[in-house]
């Protein structure tokens, strides 16, 4: 139902946006506002396609956050994002133009098997997709319902990196922080060995 979005117009502009407040994201979150960042040492060499299982989703600003984490090869990352929150016709552009596809859930937040069939064929066309949990509705981490997609992608060879997120990045973007420990963190791991990992290493960050 929603290829068009990975085939059209948005693919560019998700692609030059994302490039261009890539230094300027750099330079503030974690040189200035010094965030800390740790990221696997084999992530420069990791190469699309790839799938990035983000958590626990905490606020908007994640879908800024996490691209400027990357190394930039990397970019654009597509982010899937249930259909619900492209109600609003402003918020809805701004998410297309930033890459977001929307997506069919279920109650759960499982991800509908027809929409798998098709992410997976996008990845393997190349694609970088970025997918967070359904944070209303289980919690803003990772669950069996998630899995299902890693373990649909993981099943074809492709790769999946853990992105976790600690700290809210939204309530502390503006506010001081002297404490090393009260600073957000951005922690990229390596890629999942098999699709458990996602529930048994990176579920209760």
């Amino acid at each position: 139902m929603y290829r068009r979005f990975t085939r059209s117009f948005y693919s560019y502009s998700a692609l030059i946006l994302q490039h261009l407040i890539y230094p300027l994201c750099r330079l503030y979150f974690f040189r200035m506002k010094r965030w800390n960042l740790n990221i696997c040492s084999e992530l420069n060499n990791i190469k699309r396609p790839l799938l990035l299982a983000v958590a626990p989703h905490m606020s908007h600003s994640d879908v800024v956050i996490v691209p400027a984490s990357l190394p930039r090869h990397l970019l654009p990352v597509r982010w899937l994002a249930d259909k619900k929150i492209f109600t609003n016709r402003v918020k809805s552009i701004w998410l297309k133009l930033w890459g977001a596809i929307p997506i069919e859930r279920t109650v759960e937040g499982q991800i509908q098997s027809d929409d798998i069939e098709w992410i997976i064929d996008f990845i393997q066309r190349g694609a970088c997709v970025g997918v967070f949990p359904e944070c209303c509705l289980v919690g803003g981490m990772f669950s069996t319902h998630h899995k299902t997609l890693v373990d649909a992608v993981m099943a074809e060879n492709l790769s999946v990196c853990p992105v976790g997120l600690r700290g809210n990045v939204e309530e502390k973007a503006m506010k001081p922080m002297k404490k090393i420990k009260d600073r957000p963190q951005i922690i990229i791991g390596d890629l999942l060995s098999e699709p458990q990992e996602l529930l048994d290493c990176w579920s209760m960050l």
